[in-house]
């Protein structure tokens, strides 16, 4: 039978006197450094001065700044105005301290403690007293007299010390008579915990020493150690010309701040949160290890990874998640020594509440590549006031341009709106419509186009909702609302609530909410129209537009993205499905419709996008005025009436 010792003892004015002057001068965590202090209080005023009209995230940046060193500073005065409130004191009353093969238990009263051996850092042996240290903390004291002389002493350090050697992490390594500095203990914890981190994620077996209780620092210290990595990695990909982003340090902080909350929920499903910085740091050093390597593996693909095939990166980043969940698994089973269905709920959780809901949030790279300034394209300057005041002569001369309706002839008119002028994509695509519908559509004479881009400024009126409904107004004036149809094409960004982003920095202008524009058609009284909008979640124009007289067109459905924006884009999906494939083929716009969805399908699914499902509503009252309109344009060019119908008052 193994070795049992049992000490009883009443600690005493001296002992308790004792215990708190060494746990001063050896165990008490110091003061924040002053310097440390100053940074976040500076780091706070530079980013208050950064900028005359800050956001939202250069406020939250500088209010966590600002608190950290205020706290750091009150933490510090409140030590010293306070140095024992801190502390631990020995307990009172009869105490009851037992040394097993498993560990140190201590009862005092109703109050009970235990300490595993792998979690004892040190045994310190005073003139009259012992002190034992543990990994976490806290500190306990034992009085000599407590133990039978001549040899009690020295049999307690001996058991003590044989106990711990033979746990699995500690085998050929005495037990230290003194406890380790605070850098120093950080340092040994951060190395045992990526060395616990790496066996981890090469699927070797955890030593008992690195499922031990891991302090604060060491886990603060990997999690800087991954965004680290992270920084470096986005440095390598923004090579030759990095240039560092602050807000990216705003978006990595939200995913380590959801780490934690995640290992903290993972902890009270285990009912059990003593062992979580520990299983934490475990976690946090193997994810250092995968990430490092999955981004050297994306980074070796042909065009680093942007121009191989997509499978091939899905592939990758599958075999990057199944390899971090079977750590998760393989940790939660070791620290908590639990059997497989349990940690395979338990990580389950983890990776529901860490990557599940971080995968939704945006994603911000802390370097990102500058613009070479030499070979860039100076933006255009532009004069906000001239710009406005010419729109009210623009605006008339394309209205006034507008050929009148021509009696016994469905004709065709065309409005464009290019609502977003910081990506050209969509200037391109309204000028491209209007001019494929002037030579396909017969639309010449009858087409406008509002386009937001510095590129247009002194051809076209911009776009907003004031100059829609003035174009919109002046063509209905022209059509017979009977006998004539309104082709109405929109394409900007998109969002969730459904409006038409409207931006032309540094104009004020409103975006274009789907409510807005079915009032403006509806005022206008053009009751037979096509309308066509190309943005993502454009499916919510559509619940609003739809009506019999209607031919509704969107790029998306309501909850879904539509793809192919960007600055270095010439089309969206929809505009080259569309317009540059379909009606190049066809002058039915609904069979237009049904080629272009089928495109955009087979394009998505190629790249891996989820599909952005476009809609289509035809009402019955429309349905056979767009088969006429498509006989006259397949028809040789026919012979209007002579006559024009004057203009509507």
């Amino acid at each position: 039978m193994k070795p049992r010792m049992e000490i009883r003892y009443e600690p005493t004015p001296a002992d308790t006197a004792a215990h708190l002057r060494h746990l001063r001068d050896q165990g008490r965590p110091p003061d924040p450094p002053l310097w440390i202090v100053l940074l976040g209080l500076g780091l706070g005023l530079a980013v208050a001065a950064r900028t005359d009209a800050p956001d939202w995230r250069d406020v939250l940046l500088f209010g966590t700044a600002a608190l950290f060193g205020l706290s750091g500073l009150a933490l510090a005065l409140w030590r010293r105005c306070y140095p024992d409130t801190a502390d631990t004191a020995p307990p009172t009353g009869v105490c009851r301290l037992v040394v097993t093969p498993a560990g140190l238990v201590r009862a005092a009263g109703p109050e009970a403690g235990f300490l595993a051996w792998p979690d004892l850092a040190a045994l310190v042996e005073g003139p009259e007293h012992f002190h034992l240290h543990a990994v976490s903390g806290p500190l306990w004291t034992l009085p000599k007299r407590a133990l039978p002389e001549p040899d009690g002493p020295r049999a307690f350090a001996d058991l003590v010390r044989r106990y711990w050697q033979a746990q699995p992490g500690h085998r050929r390594r005495r037990l230290p008579d003194r406890p380790e500095r605070p850098g120093r203990r950080v340092l040994a914890g951060f190395a045992e915990a990526l060395r616990g981190g790496f066996r981890l994620a090469l699927f070797r077996p955890l030593e008992g020493g690195a499922v031990r209780t891991l302090g604060g620092g060491v886990l603060a210290g990997l999690l800087a150690l991954r965004l680290g990595v992270s920084a470096l990695g986005d440095y390598a990909a923004a090579l030759p010309r990095p240039r560092f982003d602050a807000y990216g340090l705003i978006d990595h902080g939200a995913g380590m701040l959801l780490f934690l909350l995640s290992g903290l929920a993972l902890g009270g499903l285990a009912r059990d949160t003593k062992p979580l910085l520990g299983l934490l740091g475990l976690i946090a050093a193997a994810e250092w290890l995968t990430s490092a390597l999955y981004r050297l593996a994306y980074a070796a693909l042909p065009g680093g990874g942007e121009t191989a095939a997509p499978w091939i990166g899905w592939a990758l980043f599958l075999a990057w998640f199944l390899w971090n969940f079977a750590i998760v698994f393989r940790a939660v089973g070791g620290v908590y020594r639990q059997p497989a269905p349990v940690a395979l709920f338990l990580a389950s959780a983890f990776a529901l509440l860490d990557w599940g809901v971080g995968f939704q949030l945006p994603v911000q790279e802390i370097f990102y590549p500058a613009e070479d300034e030499a070979t860039a394209a100076p933006a255009p300057r532009i004069d906000a006031e001239e710009v406005l005041y010419r729109q009210h002569r623009l605006l008339r001369e394309a209205t006034d341009a507008l050929a009148p309706q021509r009696p016994g002839v469905a004709d065709l008119y065309f409005v464009g709106f290019a609502g977003e002028s910081d990506e050209q994509v969509f200037a391109h695509e309204v000028g491209y419509a209007l001019d494929l519908f002037d030579r396909r559509f017969d639309t010449q004479g009858r087409s406008i186009a509002l386009v937001n881009s510095p590129d247009t400024l002194v051809r076209w009126p911009i776009a907003n909702r004031h100059a829609l409904d003035a174009a919109l107004q002046a063509v209905a004036r022209r059509m017979d609302p009977k006998e004539d149809v309104l082709f109405l094409f929109l394409t900007s960004h998109g969002s969730k609530d459904h409006k038409l982003s409207v931006r032309f920095e540094p104009l004020p202008l409103d975006d274009l909410p789907a409510a807005t524009l079915k009032a403006a058609l509806d005022r206008a009284g053009i009751r037979q129209r096509i309308v066509v909008v190309s943005a993502c979640y454009s499916g919510g124009f559509l619940d609003a537009l739809k009506d019999d007289d209607s031919l509704i067109l969107t790029a998306a459905r309501r909850d879904r993205a539509s793809f192919g924006c960007g600055v270095d884009s010439e089309f969206t999906y929809f505009g080259q499905a569309y317009f540059v494939e379909a009606l190049a083929q066809t002058r039915s716009f609904v069979a237009a419709f049904d080629m272009a969805r089928q495109t955009i399908e087979r394009r998505e699914q190629a790249e891996g996008n989820e599909p952005s499902l476009p809609q289509i509503h035809v009402g019955k009252n429309i349905a056979p005025k767009l088969r006429a309109l498509e006989q006259r344009l397949a028809a040789p060019a026919a012979k209007p009436r002579p006559g024009n119908r004057p203009l509507k008052p």
